[in-house]
């Protein structure tokens, strides 16, 4: 009788650490899934543009070349051929999106008329209004593309 309880009380301790095992496996494979959900790769930006009529909120200037504009977004017109991601009534941080050359430096020979006006907004002040071609980069970051007339 004795062995019998032994018996009994092995299987029944064989067969509780088989029953946790399969929860704590249960628990690794739901915090894999989470894991995955948490580390999915982020969204990517599709490629866009808009053109917009801005008001200069606020700029930052390091150097006439490197600077920033908040501009809040007066219009957006709509290009059928790219997605438009700017949001009439928005302020977005704006950066120039120079034309460099080889040596990652601002090409003012190749493209003196663009990388010009890019570095003519860095003059604008608060209340002035421009048009540009802008687009959000890959980083979320808005880049000016080109100053419109």
């Amino acid at each position: 009788m004795n062995v019998l309880k032994i018996f009994l009380a092995f299987i029944f301790l064989f067969l509780s650490s088989c029953c946790s095992n399969v929860n704590n496996n249960d628990k690794a494979d739901s915090q894999y899934i989470i894991n995955k959900k948490v580390q999915s790769p982020p969204t990517t930006i599709k490629e866009n543009q808009s053109i917009i009529t801005a008001r200069v909120e606020e700029i930052n200037i390091e150097n006439e070349n490197n600077y920033s504009i908040n501009a809040r977004i007066l219009n957006v017109e709509e290009n059928p051929a790219y997605e438009s991601m700017a949001v009439n009534g928005s302020v977005y941080k704006l950066f120039p999106n120079y034309a460099l050359n080889e040596k990652k430096e601002i090409d003012y020979q190749s493209y003196k008329e663009k990388n010009n006006s890019l570095q003519q907004l860095s003059k604008l002040k608060t209340g002035d209004e421009f048009k540009a071609l802008v687009f959000m980069g890959k980083d979320n970051r808005w880049y000016i593309q080109k100053v419109l007339k």
